[in-house]
C-alpha cells in the first residue's frame, strides 16, 4: 500500500512485480466548525517538525517581506525539533514580535491554533500526504503548500489551495498577500479545501477503501 500515487510509480521502479494500491491518508471531518478565524489578526499557523525539511526557515523569510505591508501579521507554530535555532533565527531576521511557538499541540491546544488561523502553511521539500494538512483543509482553511510527495494529489493551485515552490521565500511572501489581500479568496479556497476532503479524504472514505483492498485480496485468494 503506497500512500500516493507519486509513492506508487516510486515502489513500481524498486519492485516491478509487486502489485502497487494507493491508500491515501484520511481524516475524520468536523461537523461543527467555523469559517470565520476567532481573531481579526491576520494570522498564519504552521504545524511540523522544526526543520529545513518543513521549510519552516524559508516560512520566517517569507515572513520578513509580508511584514513590511501587513505589521500585524502573526505566525503560530506548534510542533517539536529545534526550537531554539526557530527562535534565534527569529530574532535575528526581526520578526520575532510576529511569531509565536506554541511547542507540540494536540487535542484543545492544536483545535484552538486551527480556530485562530487564516492560512495554513507548509512550504516542505519532502512530504507524503500530511495529516495537518487535511486537518486544516477539513476545517476550511486556506492552505499554502508545495506540490511534493502526495499533496499535488489533493491540492489544486487556485482552485482548492495554492501551491508554491519549494525554497521560493518570494513567491510564498507574494502568495500570502494575495490571499490576504483578494476579497473573497480566504474563504473561497477554504469552502473548496473541505468539499475535497469531505469528497475524497474522509476516514469514512478512507476506511472503505482499505476494506475493499482487503475483500480483493481474499477473492484473489479464493
Amino acid at each position: 500500500l503506497a500512500l500516493s500515487n507519486g509513492w506508487k510509480i516510486n515502489i513500481e521502479k524498486i519492485a516491478p512485480n509487486a502489485r502497487v494500491e494507493v491508500l491515501v491518508n484520511s481524516v475524520p471531518i468536523p461537523e461543527q466548525y467555523s469559517a470565520f478565524p476567532s481573531t481579526e489578526i491576520p494570522t498564519l499557523l504552521f504545524l511540523g517538525r522544526v526543520g529545513h525539511r518543513k521549510g519552516i526557515f524559508d516560512l520566517i523569510d517569507a515572513l520578513v517581506i509580508v511584514a513590511q505591508k501587513i505589521p500585524n501579521i502573526r505566525l503560530l507554530i506548534g510542533g517539536d525539533g529545534d526550537l531554539e535555532a526557530l527562535q534565534n533565527y527569529a530574532n535575528e531576521r526581526q520578526v520575532a514580535a510576529n511569531v509565536k511557538i506554541l511547542g507540540w499541540l494536540s487535542g484543545a491546544d492544536k483545535a484552538t491554533a486551527f480556530g485562530q488561523a487564516h492560512v495554513f502553511v507548509l512550504p516542505a521539500y519532502q512530504e507524503g500526504l500530511p495529516m495537518s494538512l487535511l486537518e486544516a483543509m477539513s476545517l476550511a482553511k486556506a492552505v499554502i503548500t508545495t506540490p511534493v510527495g502526495g499533496i499535488p494529489d489533493v491540492v489544486v493551485h487556485g482552485e482548492n489551495g495554492i501551491l508554491i515552490t519549494p525554497g521560493d521565500s518570494n513567491q510564498l511572501a507574494m502568495e500570502i498577500e494575495r490571499v490576504f489581500g483578494t476579497n473573497g479568496l480566504l474563504f473561497e479556497l477554504g469552502k473548496k479545501a473541505r468539499e475535497t476532503v469531505e469528497r475524497e479524504y474522509s476516514s469514512e472514505v478512507g476506511i472503505n477503501r482499505l476494506v475493499q483492498m482487503y475483500q480483493t485480496a481474499l477473492d484473489m485468494k479464493m
